[in-house]
């Protein structure tokens, strides 16, 4: 049998509650689609490895509507879920999602469906929210500038200038795209960072770069544990650095 007419030969097949009309070309990613009417009178357009698989689709979309209605959900109004208290329930959402409206021990309230409240894992909704911001590991968003500038993956701010001379040595990656904490730091100092130098967040936000949030560290060390050495490392030190010690306390 040809390619061609083994796909023609489901058109006038009837799978579940879809009746296949015709072919309808190929979707963007290069699929066989046909359009199929429905029991309850419906046209839609599905690829053919949804109709011909195992578990094929069996309706346009109707029928977890009607599911969903003959289900029985236990009224949960009056009940107690973490630091929610189910109110009342609200009108049901797309797909006749059951919602119940919540309010929260910290006083907000919050539409929220069904499944989420009475699922039994670490994923059920205990809170509108409030909850998380008690983590410890919780950083609240701050809005990046859009105007040159970008977040990187370890969710740094870095803007781009590349003719920066906010660095005293070269480096690959702040060649271009330079960190914002440094850009601040440097312009604080009025001058550029030495390698060895780090600029350390106090709150721990990657993306919060306000000076007052912003402290100097330094790699440097003595290469020995000699008295002398240790003794010449503390003047080298004083002397880069006591002259900023107003702006870095």
């Amino acid at each position: 049998m040809k390619l061609k007419d083994r796909f023609k030969d489901i058109i006038g097949c009837r799978i579940n509650k879809l009746t296949i009309i015709k072919h309808e070309g190929k979707n963007k990613h290069g699929s066989h689609q046909y359009l199929c009417k429905c029991d309850c009178e419906n046209e839609k357009i599905i690829a053919y490895g949804s109709l011909t698989r195992k578990n094929p689709i069996k309706s346009c979309g109707c029928l977890i509507k009607e599911i969903n209605k003959k289900r029985c959900f236990k009224s949960l109004v009056g009940k107690k879920f973490g630091k929610l208290k189910v109110l009342k329930r609200m009108q049901n959402g797309k797909k006749n999602t059951v919602r119940y409206l919540c309010e929260c021990d910290c006083g907000n309230e919050k539409i929220i469906a069904y499944g989420s409240l009475t699922r039994k894992d670490k994923f059920s909704t205990k809170s509108c929210g409030c909850l998380i911001k008690k983590n410890k590991f919780y950083k609240p968003y701050i809005p990046v500038p859009k105007n040159n500038s970008r977040k990187d993956s370890y969710g740094y701010v870095r803007l781009y200038k590349p003719n920066h001379n906010y660095l005293n040595y070269e480096s690959k990656s702040q060649s271009r795209w330079i960190g914002e904490h440094i850009s601040a730091m440097s312009e604080y100092l009025q001058r550029p960072i030495q390698k060895g130098e780090q600029i350390h967040h106090k709150n721990g936000i990657r993306n919060d770069n306000r000076i007052e949030n912003l402290e100097l560290w330094s790699k440097s060390h003595p290469s020995g544990q000699r008295v002398k050495d240790v003794i010449d490392f503390c003047r080298w030190y004083l002397e880069k650095y006591e002259a900023e010690y107003d702006k870095l306390k």
